[in-house]
């Protein structure tokens, strides 16, 4: 009884390493079209799970901001603090870590750019994102003064 507890109990253990052992991803060759996605995949998906809540916002105020009514205005108003704040982390944070991933590869994308990209990617369109593209423009134009 003891021997086949103990050969169960080997084999559920195996089963496990076994199974997180498939679980475990391979970074796919650098460069290619999988790469870019999985590089941008391990940056992005955790800074839209930190902002799921202003990304929501502007997928919902899209086509409303080319004529906004009071309603709209306000949401922009109360949401302004959150927005700039997530478009400046992205700027500080996720763009230098992409841009070094692909700097590998080609020439990296200016900011505004990669943030454009990740919230059409979220399902973001139309006026939200020609709104982010000038405020990103302007950020970016700030900090070439800076410099």
């Amino acid at each position: 009884m003891r021997y086949l507890t103990m050969r169960l109990g080997g084999t559920v253990l195996l089963c496990a390493v076994l199974a997180l052992a498939g679980c475990a991803t391979l970074e796919p060759e650098p460069c290619t079209p999988q790469w870019v996605d999985y590089k941008t995949d391990q940056i992005v998906d955790p800074f839209v799970r930190k902002y799921r809540s202003e990304i929501d916002t502007l997928r919902d105020l899209s086509g409303e901001l080319d004529n906004p009514g009071m309603l709209t205005t306000l949401r922009m108003v109360n949401q302004a603090d959150s927005i700039l704040e997530m478009a400046r982390e992205f700027t500080e944070v996720a763009v230098p870590e992409i841009q070094s991933a692909m700097a590998q590869c080609a020439q990296p994308g200016k900011a505004s750019e990669l943030l454009v990209a990740m919230l059409k990617r979220e399902g973001v369109e139309g006026d939200a994102i020609a709104w982010i593209e000038t405020l990103g423009a302007l950020m970016e134009t700030a900090a070439e003064t800076r410099n």
